[in-house]
């Protein structure tokens, strides 16, 4: 009876680990906590998409675990973590805290007036402002194209001697050329 029991137990591992496997093979992966639907935290290593209703406040997603590829929609006081990842694309409005430090491919967020987008170390960050908005990029790769009129900060950091350089084309960029 014993060795019967052993075998079902093992059975029945061997089911979860293949049930496990399907799962993340496929690309389902659990992102909202049912206690907060408007967080998402996605799990080491996995890619997850987040999207909150945009009259919802305080949105956010916690992507900063050797993820590989990272999205959130959101409103207004939304804060997206992406430090690390492969790839991150943040679609925020006012008030907004993007967060791309350490990106090694593209991360590209588009945020509303008085937000904050960190892109220190970042391989290739690409930020549109729709208002004001401040974009530091200390050691990084930076692109960052401001709303006709409004005013859009740049900070290259002391790692980069020059300021940002304003281009032809409207967009002010740290760590690479026009």
């Amino acid at each position: 009876m014993g060795a019967r029991h052993f075998v079902g137990k093992c059975i029945a591992l061997f089911a979860l680990c293949c049930v496990t496997w399907a799962c993340a093979s496929t690309g389902l992966k659990p992102c909202v906590d049912p206690a907060s639907p408007n967080a998402c935290v996605c799990p080491a290593g996995g890619s997850c998409a987040h999207a909150c209703d945009p009259a919802v406040k305080n949105c956010s997603l916690g992507c900063s675990h050797d993820n590989r590829s990272c999205a959130v929609t959101c409103g207004d006081d939304c804060v997206a973590l992406c430090r690390d990842a492969f790839a991150c694309d943040a679609r925020c409005g006012d008030h907004c805290s993007v967060s791309c430090q350490g990106i090694k491919d593209v991360c590209e967020a588009e945020v509303g007036n008085a937000s904050n987008v960190v892109c220190d170390g970042a391989n290739d960050c690409r930020v549109i402002c729709k208002g004001s908005c401040d974009v530091s990029c200390p050691n990084g790769r930076c692109r960052v194209r401001c709303a006709a009129g409004q005013d859009c900060g740049l900070e290259c950091g002391s790692a980069q001697s020059e300021g940002p350089l304003s281009c032809p084309d409207g967009t002010l960029v740290c760590g690479q050329p026009c």
